[in-house]
C-alpha cells in the first residue's frame, strides 16, 4: 500500500469513525427522548385521570403545529391552534367534562412550568411566545431536551356585555406531548 493509500484509508477510517459516533449519539438522544416522553404522558395522563366526573381520552400518533390558525382534529375535538410549524409524534390527550359535575377544581395551569414550580425544576420550560391566557380559555407550550407539550384549553368564558347571559359549564382540555418527526 503506498503512503497516499494509506492517508486517504486513515482518513475514511477518522470520518467512519466520527460517522459512527454521531450515529450513536443521535440513538442516544433519541432513546432518552423517547424515555421522557413515555413518562411525561404516563405523567399528564395519571394526574388527568383524577378528574373525577370527565371523560379522558388517549391516543399514541401525530400532530402537528402550524404558524397559522388551522382546525386541528383530536379524538372528538376541533380547534385552533396557533404555534411553530413543526410535525411531533407522541401521546394525545383529551379530557372533557362539566364544571357543575366535576368534583374538585382541576386547572392545566398545574401543568405549567413557571419558576418555581416542579415542572420547571424538572427541566421544563414555557415557550414565552406560545403563552396565552383569556376568559374563553388557555394555551402553551413546553419544552425539555426536545420533548414539546402543547396544553390547550377551552371553556365558556361568558358575555361581560350581557349579565343574564348563563355561560356553558362544558370544557375541554387538550395535551398533546411528541419528539419532533419533521
Amino acid at each position: 500500500m503506498k503512503s497516499n493509500e494509506l492517508m486517504v484509508n486513515v482518513k475514511n477510517l477518522r470520518y467512519l469513525t466520527a460517522s459512527i459516533l454521531m450515529f450513536c449519539a443521535s440513538v442516544f438522544c433519541l432513546t432518552a427522548q423517547a424515555d421522557e416522553l413515555k413518562q411525561d404522558c404516563a405523567e399528564i395522563h395519571a394526574k388527568l385521570q383524577t378528574v373525577q366526573g370527565a371523560v379522558l381520552h388517549w391516543r399514541e400518533g401525530d400532530f402537528t403545529d402550524t404558524n397559522t390558525c388551522a382546525t386541528c382534529q383530536f379524538p372528538g375535538t376541533y380547534y385552533k391552534l396557533v404555534l411553530g410549524g413543526s410535525q411531533y409524534h407522541g401521546c394525545i390527550l383529551s379530557l372533557k367534562g362539566n364544571d357543575k359535575k366535576v368534583k374538585g377544581n382541576f386547572s392545566l395551569d398545574e401543568f405549567a412550568a413557571y419558576d418555581g414550580s416542579q415542572r420547571y425544576q424538572e427541566g421544563w420550560r414555557i415557550d414565552q411566545s406560545e403563552d396565552a391566557d383569556g376568559p374563553d380559555g388557555t394555551h402553551f407550550k413546553e419544552d425539555k431536551g426536545g420533548v414539546v407539550c402543547l396544553f390547550d384549553g377551552h371553556w365558556d368564558g361568558g358575555e361581560d356585555s350581557n349579565p343574564k347571559y348563563a355561560p356553558s359549564p362544558l370544557f375541554e382540555y387538550d395535551v398533546a406531548c411528541g419528539i419532533k418527526i419533521n
